[in-house]
């Protein structure tokens, strides 16, 4: 029998170690590509949700399992070129609209309890964030999107409704700047 020396010892180790950080290296780029992606925020559209510089992880598996909800913060092809984050505001089958900075769904007002910083932010000088708009009917396979930040945002009442087909993902937390790190509301 052949006594195995350290230095063989070491190589096999080292040869395991090897190859498990390179299984874990192709387990983590196949999860990252196929489930969740990173994005950059650039401009003031979701303010005071989101802001410029910070940095998001997105859900990308999410919409193959259900739909989008109302409020959901998505990731969507803007153009072929541009994508845009917006948050979801109506949905397919949606009847919405606004009326003196209110949103109407179906109806029925809502509450944008993510608007509070920006609504009181107006208030202060004696704006308001959404003009009159709608009622518009949302086709099914279609959502309308709208920045949080809602006098400075291009969004589906520039654009049009988006095709549920061209949302990325849904945003799910703050990761950088370290000190912002939060859950996507």
């Amino acid at each position: 029998m052949r006594a195995i020396n350290s230095v063989e010892l070491n190589r096999r180790n080292i040869l395991k170690l090897v190859i498990i950080a390179f299984f874990i290296s192709v387990v983590w780029n196949l999860i990252s590509i196929c489930f969740f992606t990173t994005y950059r925020i650039s401009g003031s559209s979701m303010e005071s949700t989101l802001h410029s510089g910070e940095k998001v992880l997105v859900n990308k598996l999410v919409y193959y399992v259900v739909k989008p909800h109302r409020g959901d913060v998505v990731i969507l092809h803007a153009t072929k070129n541009t994508d845009f984050i917006k948050r979801v505001i109506g949905i397919g089958g949606d009847t919405i609209e606004f009326r003196d900075d209110v949103l109407f769904i179906n109806g029925s007002s809502v509450d944008e309890t993510y608007l509070r910083e920006n609504r009181q932010r107006a208030k202060l000088l004696g704006n308001i964030l959404t003009n009159d708009y709608g009622p518009i009917t949302i086709p099914k396979g279609k959502v309308f999107v709208m920045g949080d930040n809602r006098n400075n945002s291009i969004d589906s009442r520039d654009i049009g409704m988006i095709d549920l087909n061209d949302i990325v993902g849904r945003t799910e937390l703050i990761y950088s700047p370290r000190s912002n790190f939060r859950l996507v509301k």
